[in-house]
């Protein structure tokens, strides 16, 4: 519809509102959508490599960062025929190929809350939020307002304002998530998750703060502080994580294989020495099944396995047996029992 290619033509040169840039995140659920939004920015960017007037870098990162995404689906659009990917087999020594599957912008819910921001003349503004919400599946990409791209993990949600403020950008997370942060040196980009701040200025990196469990943020590039009650706890890079337990106030540093946080994204599930029942949290959130123990000692054992993105979760549950050594009886059609 016209109106739709007028509203995307603002979402590209930045002059959206709050609510036009829900609105477009909404519209993109629909493939026809998508494929004519993918299609408007190649245009403008042949437009620009034939009539370069002044570079945009941010924005040349952009459409390369949305590029391999707006191919698959526009793929996925055309073979209406092949609905489902071939099932790839699992690997324990090393990943296999995996196919990237994204869907943009699900279950917003926008409310008004008593946060206020101050203007230059004085007045005050009630800050408007969004949320993001992830209730099953594979990690979803989103975008903010600022270009910021997040992967929000199944059980997941995001808190953030419609419009950043000046000096900073704050969002609050509840469980897991990836983020690539855009740039901007004059303000700094803080996600809060309890009683951790975690502050950028333009970088990636993996936060998981689930309720009850350790908080871990892993650094894919770039520079990351991390903040107890207002005190730095670690300055991480690349390829360093930081474990920090609430209850002891203990901060663990650890080195990791920065290609994971990647696979993490797409879908894979990596297990590396993890106790069973944080593994069996994992499972109940992405397949929506429910698993309880006979033997608490049994949660305690650590697992190790690498898990292809579209895995049925039976022949999870069959190898994670077989790995783990217990046995396990399925009632229903979602609750599995280990014993």
């Amino acid at each position: 519809m016209e109106e739709n290619q007028d509203l995307f033509v603002k979402f590209l040169d930045g002059r959206c509102t709050g609510e036009e840039f829900l609105q477009v995140n909404q519209l993109l659920e629909n493939e026809v959508e998508y494929i004519k939004l993918f299609n408007l920015i190649k245009q403008r960017e042949n437009y620009e490599l034939d009539n370069p007037p002044v570079p945009s870098i941010s924005m040349q990162e952009w459409v390369r960062s949305l590029e391999p995404v707006m191919q698959q689906r526009i793929a996925i659009h055309e073979r209406r025929n092949r609905l489902f990917f071939s099932r790839t087999i699992l690997r324990w020594s090393s990943i296999a190929a995996i196919f990237v599957s994204v869907i943009v912008l699900t279950n917003v819910m926008l409310w008004n809350n008593s946060d206020y921001t101050g203007l230059s003349d004085g007045k005050t503004q009630v800050v408007q939020y969004a949320e993001l919400a992830n209730p099953g599946g594979i990690p979803k990409l989103y975008f903010l307002p600022d270009g910021t791209k997040i992967w929000l993990a199944a059980g997941s949600t995001l808190k953030y304002p419609e419009q950043f403020a000046k000096k900073h950008r704050g969002v609050e997370l509840s469980g897991e998530a990836f983020f690539d942060v855009t740039r901007d040196e004059q303000r700094p980009f803080i996600i809060r998750t309890g009683g951790i701040e975690t502050r950028v200025l333009g970088t990636s990196f993996k936060i998981t703060a689930f309720s009850g469990q350790e908080q871990e943020i892993s650094v894919a590039t770039g520079k990351v502080s991390v903040s107890s009650n207002g005190q730095e706890v670690a300055l991480l890079t690349r390829g360093l994580q930081v474990r920090h337990n609430s209850e002891t106030g203990e901060n663990t540093r650890t080195e990791i294989d920065p290609a994971t946080l990647e696979q993490w994204k797409t879908g894979v599930l990596i297990f590396d020495k993890q106790p069973l029942n944080l593994v069996a949290e994992q499972l109940e959130r992405r397949y929506g099944i429910d698993i309880e123990f006979a033997n608490r000692q049994i949660g305690i054992r650590r697992i190790r396995g690498v898990f292809a993105s579209e895995e049925q979760v039976e022949t999870i549950m069959e190898l994670l047996s077989i790995a783990g050594n217990f046995r396990y009886r399925k009632s229903g059609e979602k609750h599995y029992k280990i014993y």
